[in-house]
Formats: C-alpha cells, structure tokens, sequence
C-alpha cells in the first residue's frame, strides 16, 4: 500500500504543477488583458474630455466675437449710414449681419485648421436660410439639440459620432437674443418671429470638431 502511495507522489507533483503553470498562465493574460481595457477606456475618456473642453471653447470664442462685432463695428457702421445685410456681397453699402460674419469666420477657421464645421440653425429663420435650415433639421441631432436646448439652455448638447467618415464630438449650445439683438428682429418686417425677448433661445450654435482615429485606437 506504502508502496503504491509514493509510486503516485511524482504523477500527482506533475499534474499540480502543470494546473499552477497553466493557472498562472491564465491570471496573467487576464490581468494584462484587463490592464489594456483599462487604459484604452481611460486614453478615450481623456480624449472625449479634451474634446468637450475644445469645442466649448471654440463656440465661447466665435459667440464673443460675434457680440464684439455687434456692439464695436455694427453700430459704428449704422452711423455711417452703412446697411447690415445678409446680401452685403453683392452690394457696396453693405457690411455682412453679425450671424452671417461670424459663420463666414468659423467656415474660414475649419478650412484652415482641424476640419472644424460651425452651423447656427433655427425653427425659425429668414426667409433666404429656410432651405438650409429644413436640410439642417432633417438631421437627428439638431432636431434633438433644439429640444433640450430649450428645456436646459444653460447647459451644451453633444454627441460622439461619425461625421463624413470620420469620429466627431458634435457639440452645440443655446443662441440666446441679447439685448442688442432683440430691438433688431423684433422690428424687422422679414423677421419670421417679432415677440423676442432678452434670453430667448433664438436658435442652435453647433460646431463639429474631428478628433484623431489614432487617438481614439490608442
């Protein structure tokens, strides 16, 4: 029986260390496998935050030049006897409205740096941006901007995801009627609403913003 007993130690030895090989083997793999999704979720959580942080600075400065604009050459330019008008390039007395300069401003921006595209949209435009804006509103995600946008004005709407091809953050924030803003539409005889008031969301101010494949993949 003795005999026996130590005739079955080395099997038994061999069997344990092969099932400690193979277990530590496996606890490994889990553990780099584990390590790898964790920092691939935390690479992306960075890059997500980095994209939020960028595309809300970028529409804080295109909303501070517009209201710059409006108070500094807007109003200088009235005094002269200047028109401001949406169709200022086909005339000479003209200067372009401060909506119309501040997308020409953001279109020149995206074609020289990031790919950045900047849309303002509204259920309610003037009569030469209905066409652009029925096409805008076709869209999930401007259709889903204007409505919480009303409800919370106070904070942005955004969304990741492909945009022409390519990983995006959209992101968009209340356009709100300022004072030097309300006196305009509200006498305006094209205006499409006449009954503004001073915080009003007039409308959506979007930018889409690129963001790296190879970031995203890292």
């Amino acid at each position: 029986m003795t005999d026996v007993f130590h005739s079955r130690l080395p099997s038994s030895r061999q069997f344990i260390a092969r099932h400690t090989l193979l277990l530590l083997s496996t606890v490994a793999i889990i553990s780099i496998a584990s390590a790898f999704i964790y920092l691939s979720n935390a690479s992306r959580h960075i890059l997500e935050k980095d994209s939020i942080d960028g595309a809300q600075r970028y529409l804080e400065a295109l909303s501070e030049f517009r209201t710059l604009y409006t108070s500094e050459v807007v109003q200088t330019a009235k005094q002269q006897g200047l028109l401001v008008r949406h169709d200022y390039e086909s005339r000479d007395d003209s200067i372009p409205l401060p909506a119309t300069f501040s997308m020409k401003l953001g279109e020149r921006i995206g074609q020289h740096q990031s790919g950045a595209k900047t849309f303002l949209y509204s259920p309610y435009p003037f009569l030469w941006r209905e066409a652009e804006n029925k096409q805008i509103f076709s869209q999930t995600f401007p259709q889903n901007a204007w409505q919480q946008l009303n409800a919370n004005p106070e904070q942005p709407f955004y969304s990741f995801e492909d945009y022409d091809g390519r990983p995006s953050i959209r992101f968009a924030v209340a356009d709100r009627m300022r004072e030097d803003c309300v006196g305009c539409h509200n006498n305006r005889a094209d205006s499409p609403k006449r009954d503004w008031k001073v915080g009003d969301v007039r409308g959506v101010l979007e930018v889409v913003l690129p963001m790296s494949v190879s970031e995203l993949q890292a």
